[in-house]
């Protein structure tokens, strides 16, 4: 991978984020690159790169997760 902000590609990016994929929640690959495209954000904005390589890339789908419901009986054991 390239170490020089201007150097980095989408293809680099995909790559960091599919392989967060597979230690990390979407949630967290998420978060991951939100942050990146505020990095590049800034890069573009402070010249130290010409182009941001997430201009056209989409934000990863985070799975709805469905919070757990408390049965009733197990609520009225429960007071």
């Amino acid at each position: 991978m390239p170490t020089q902000v201007s150097s980095i590609a989408r293809e680099h990016l995909e790559a960091f984020l599919a392989n967060e994929l597979q230690r990390v929640s979407a949630t967290s690959v998420h978060i991951r690159y939100r942050a990146l495209q505020q990095f590049f954000k800034w890069a573009v904005e402070d010249g130290e790169a010409p182009v941001s390589p997430m201009v056209i890339m989409r934000p990863p789908v985070v799975p709805e997760a469905p919070v757990p419901v408390i049965a009733e009986d197990t609520l009225r054991r429960a007071c």
